[in-house]
């Protein structure tokens, strides 16, 4: 510009041809940011299941579920993964025993239920019922939903409507996990809107656990007890058990009897089962003086 003003050109016109400049030169960005706009808008967006695709397994050994909510992706049906960077000790996850296969979700197509044992690290070992969605491009790994630590699983059906019933053993809430699993326990699930959830159980009634104990094995008269106490123990997956706690007994060496015993739900209706636990108190001087399956002397 400021050669043109050199030879003579006002100052009013340099300003003017300035403008016009400035003009065409903000107009040709503006078509050029314009054009760009309009070919970004002809790229389609990205649906939400494309992306989740990029994450579906070739089969059920090769998927990633979900595990008290962190993804865990196997490989050839395990996975392992530091506690710590440069740690020893590993979180292991692996596939139990086979799939068992069919449609769980009404698109006539068979999905994958299986089993998943997950080792954190400590002494436990918690086995978790998962599913495999077949899909289109692949299989989608579910929630787990936890079945327990040490268990002993038995076998997983899933019927026509697609429900999945698990059937294991597990101990009583009250003992050890040195005890051998001898209690025959049963999970139900099935998947609704695309998550495996588990189905609620019918619970024991305090009122009903009472009238039972009272009616099969008598309340607290006054020449047998001074008090009877009845709890609720357990109630995990639809099995319970009641404990009967007879205190003061007018007995010689008995001074308290506790019994528990398993609870069946049949025919819409509740019924006391076997005892599996008979233990005594003794008075001062004839024995124990805390609950212990030995005789009273």
């Amino acid at each position: 510009m400021w050669h043109y003003l050199n030879k003579g050109i006002s100052t009013p016109i340099a300003i003017g041809i300035i403008l016009i400049l400035v003009i065409l030169v903000g107009g040709f960005t503006w078509w050029q940011y314009s054009e760009i706009r309009k070919d970004e808008a002809d790229i389609p967006e990205i649906d939400i299941s494309e992306k989740e695709e990029i994450i579906l397994g070739t089969d059920p050994f090769n998927s990633t579920y979900i595990i008290d909510g962190n993804p865990v992706t196997l490989e050839n049906g395990t996975a392992e993964k530091e506690i710590l960077p440069g740690s020893a000790t590993k979180i292991r996850t692996s596939i139990f025993g086979e799939p068992v296969w069919g449609d769980i979700n009404s698109d006539d197509v068979d999905d994958a239920v299986l089993l998943l044992t997950h080792d954190p690290g400590g002494s436990g070992t918690f086995y978790y019922i998962t599913a495999a969605i077949k899909t289109s491009k692949g299989y989608r790994g579910a929630n787990t939903i936890l079945i327990g630590d040490r268990i002993a699983p038995k076998d997983t059906h899933v019927d026509k409507d697609g429900f999945i019933r698990h059937n294991y053993a597990d101990r009583a809430s009250w003992e050890p996990f040195s005890v051998k699993p001898w209690i025959g326990k049963t999970k139900y699930l099935r998947i609704e809107e695309g998550s495996l959830k588990e189905l609620p159980e019918i619970a024991l009634p305090e009122e009903t656990a009472a009238t039972l104990v009272e009616k099969n094995w008598g309340g607290c008269i006054p020449d047998m007890c001074s008090e009877l106490t009845v709890n609720i123990l357990d109630g995990r997956d639809g099995v319970w058990f009641v404990e009967a706690i007879y205190e003061g007994m007018r007995d010689d060496s008995v001074q308290a009897q506790r019994k528990i015993a398993r609870v069946h739900y049949v025919d819409k209706a509740w019924k006391l089962g076997e005892i599996v636990l008979t233990e005594y108190r003794c008075q001062p001087g004839r024995g124990q003086q805390e609950f212990s399956s030995e005789l009273c002397i």
